[in-house]
């Protein structure tokens, strides 16, 4: 359900989102605390009221695959989505990988990270 900008408690009167939702088993929480499960909504798109569809930049989670993700709790709906650009790294094969659709050259800095390296600057940067 998209929210309204103006009130994010009332729902969007001049658009409606298609979302996809996620259950996440939480490892650790680098910062803060909370639920060892978690629901991460997606948007994949939305249709405004003269029926045109915008696409978002969505990348689908891969179930069973780890992950660290940055994100916000919207506390009315109680579920998180990303927040910022990147906000999704799939962990494999110790190596950190970027899950964006946006490209430019400060992204790129981020696309060589080992998996310690990225979680040791993270928990470093969240101290």
């Amino acid at each position: 359900m998209e929210r309204d900008p103006a009130d994010p408690k009332r729902e969007a009167k001049d658009r409606k989102c298609m979302s996809q939702e996620y259950k996440v088993i939480v490892e650790e929480w680098i910062k803060g605390s909370g639920e060892k499960q978690l629901q991460v909504v997606y948007p994949e798109y939305t249709i405004t009221t003269e029926g045109e569809r915008i696409d978002e930049p969505y990348i689908a989670l891969k179930p069973g695959h780890r992950y660290l993700l940055f994100l916000h709790k919207d506390v009315s709906n109680n579920f998180y989505s990303g927040v910022g650009e990147p906000w999704q790294f799939q962990l494999l094969n110790s190596k950190a990988q970027m899950q964006t659709a946006y490209e430019g050259k400060e992204l790129e800095k981020l696309m060589a990270f080992t998996e310690d390296e990225l979680l040791r600057q993270v928990r470093d940067a969240s101290r």
